[in-house]
């Protein structure tokens, strides 16, 4: 399922955190390749590395109390609704000011 396709999700999709599902998604590991194959020259005294960890640990952290519900509520699930021809989607609401789109 997917795009005209619709999404269905689970109760624990709509109200998981989006922080993890990002985690999930990008997986672990630096935001910039220190230990690649070959590793970067400067790590060993590199102080851009610990900078960008923070970044990232702070960015999931941002994420973390957002909710898939969150992104959804009006006005946005409705727009994102009107995206996809009216004929495709079945509209479904969980509930107050919340839309999924459903086959």
């Amino acid at each position: 399922m997917g795009r005209g396709g619709g999404l269905a999700l689970t109760q624990v999709g709509r109200t998981g955190s989006l922080g993890r599902l990002v985690r999930e998604l990008e997986g672990v590991g630096d935001v910039v390749g220190c230990d690649d194959d070959p590793p970067c020259p400067l790590r060993s005294a590199c102080r851009l590395r610990t900078v960008l960890r923070n970044a990232q640990d702070a960015f999931y952290a941002a994420l973390d109390p957002i909710t898939i519900e969150d992104l959804v509520a009006a006005p946005t699930g409705p727009a994102l609704l009107s995206l996809s021809p009216a004929a495709d989607i079945h509209y479904e609401v969980f509930g107050p000011d919340l839309w999924l789109g459903q086959d």
